[in-house]
């Protein structure tokens, strides 16, 4: 991999491991009282506001993270203009979106509590229209400092007035009103900013505009086909069980987004880079392997302590006595955590070379898959089990199965031609260990913490005794991933911008 690649993949994977950290410490804080306090059934209307605000955020977003991200990367010059033109356009998909969620909120017979969630949520989307913009731009610029302070900014908020509330007795509708104003908070931050990649701001033309709409199209198509297969399953299980199942699988859900943010925020600092190299064929395949190599060593770790202290992790946010059946739906979703790390790379590489209509048939057909699995497979454990999301967790398992394979015969051929089969071998020995060793502390009375802990580090002893990298990877890490770099990476010196 390119020098000047790798140093800028690692510069915004560090920033935002950096806001990843603190959001997830934020998080899981605010875990701890969120789910005691509003209970199963409120915490399920949270869980399943927020998925019916994704669903309808796709029609304003209009796949704008891809396409707009990889006009800026490819024409930076003209950022100011398409910013512009996308938000313009965005403001007029906000009104149509929301008047199509108020309709299907009050025509859908969920409880007026619910409704006023979701309407509140609505209001929010304009907003959220105009950040995700914005934080596209940033990402075609490669600077991800600005969405990091941003994100970091509107998680504090949350965390600390929810849990201010809750202790108060406040209910969901506080909640979300709280919630609905950090990502206000976080807009704000975008638009401060903003001057930073933007020094002009040319008039809104509305024929421009149509030309990134039409230019989104395929990422519109496979981002609304992709979040529908994602999300779906909590809308159907609305509909097909009692609201505290909808509560017991967002719970588990919750944790499996929460383990994403690694490829998430890889995928994130290496697309531009993809996009603006993708004529490159052998830097695309190359950049790619590297990516699927290291994805597949983190994601080992994280599945195979997901599953081992799915029990602790639940009891620990959530408590056994009101989410004990969440426990089998988390480490349902730990063995298909892997899974989802290479689909997010692959897809990534995908989209950057601009195979977006086959793309977008693998997500369509996915969405089939999804909801036909969903459709028998939520009944047959709800009566079977008591637990209709079990059956939501296979199908989406499965489903993920079915687009690794598709995305594996979608990618450069070259890109399989240089993989290293020894480096997923290698990975794969450390794992077995780690489960080894992870078994044998099960016995002993240390905390669990300290057990994941120690596995992680057998993992990692094994990988070097093993030589699961190559000397040059080793040395680029020893050179550049040090605490003054990440320092300066994080907080820059006055007057310095990178």
């Amino acid at each position: 991999m390119n020098k000047e690649i790798a140093k800028s993949i690692a510069k915004n994977t560090a920033v935002l491991m950096g806001s990843q950290a603190v959001t997830w410490t934020m998080s899981f804080l605010l875990m701890l009282f969120l789910p005691r306090y509003l209970g199963s059934v409120d915490y399920g209307r949270l869980y399943l506001a927020s998925s019916i605000f994704a669903i309808f955020m796709l029609f304003i977003d209009f796949g704008g993270r891809y396409s707009i991200t990889k006009e800026v990367s490819r024409t930076r010059e003209s950022v100011g203009s398409i910013a512009v033109n996308a938000i313009g356009i965005r403001i007029i998909f906000w009104a149509f979106s929301f008047l199509g969620l108020v309709i299907f909120t009050f025509l859908s017979g969920y409880p007026t509590v619910l409704q006023i969630l979701i309407v509140m949520y609505g209001i929010s989307m304009i907003w959220e229209g105009t950040r995700k913009v914005l934080w596209s731009c940033y990402q075609g610029f490669e600077q991800m400092r600005y969405p990091s302070i941003a994100g970091i900014v509107e998680q504090v908020f949350i965390t600390l007035f929810a849990i201010t509330a809750l202790l108060l007795g406040a209910g969901v509708l506080i909640i979300g009103t709280i919630m609905v104003i950090g990502s206000f908070i976080n807009f704000g931050i975008h638009v401060k900013f903003a001057k930073k990649i933007i020094s002009t701001l040319p008039r809104f033309q509305f024929k421009e505009s149509l030309k990134l709409l039409r230019k989104g199209i395929p990422f519109f198509l496979w981002a609304i086909f992709g979040l529908i297969y994602y999300r779906v399953d909590a809308v159907m299980l609305s509909f097909m069980t009692p609201e505290s199942i909808v509560g017991w699988y967002g719970a588990a859900y919750r944790f499996f987004d929460i383990v994403m943010f690694l490829p998430n925020i890889f995928s994130i600092a290496v697309f531009p880079i993809l996009s603006r190299i993708w004529k490159d064929k052998e830097g695309l395949s190359l950049t790619t392997s590297k990516s699927l190599d290291f994805i597949i060593i983190a994601g080992i770790p994280v599945s195979i302590s997901l599953f081992f202290f799915a029990h602790q992790i639940i009891n620990l946010f959530y408590g056994l006595a009101g989410f004990g059946p969440t426990v089998l739906i988390l480490k349902i979703f730990s063995v298909g955590i892997l899974l989802v790390y290479i689909d997010m790379i692959l897809g990534t590489a995908i989209l950057a070379s601009d195979k977006l209509r086959q793309w977008s048939l693998v997500a369509l057909a996915a969405v089939f898959i999804n909801v036909g699995l969903n459709y028998f497979m939520i009944p047959y454990t709800q009566v079977n089990y008591g637990n209709g999301g079990i059956g939501a967790a296979i199908a989406t398992i499965i489903t993920e199965f079915f687009v690794m394979l598709c995305a594996l015969y979608l990618i450069p051929k070259t890109t399989l031609a240089i993989a290293r089969p020894s480096v997923i071998i290698k990975a794969l020995t450390g794992g077995s260990f780690m489960f080894g060793a992870l078994y044998a502390l099960s016995f002993s009375p240390l905390p669990w913490v300290i057990e994941a802990i120690l596995g992680i580090l057998i993992y990692g002893i094994i990988l070097l005794i093993i030589k699961a990298l190559e000397p040059e990877e080793l040395g680029f890490f020893q050179e550049y991933i040090t605490i003054k770099n990440l320092k300066n990476i994080i907080i820059p010196s006055k007057g310095k911008e990178e």
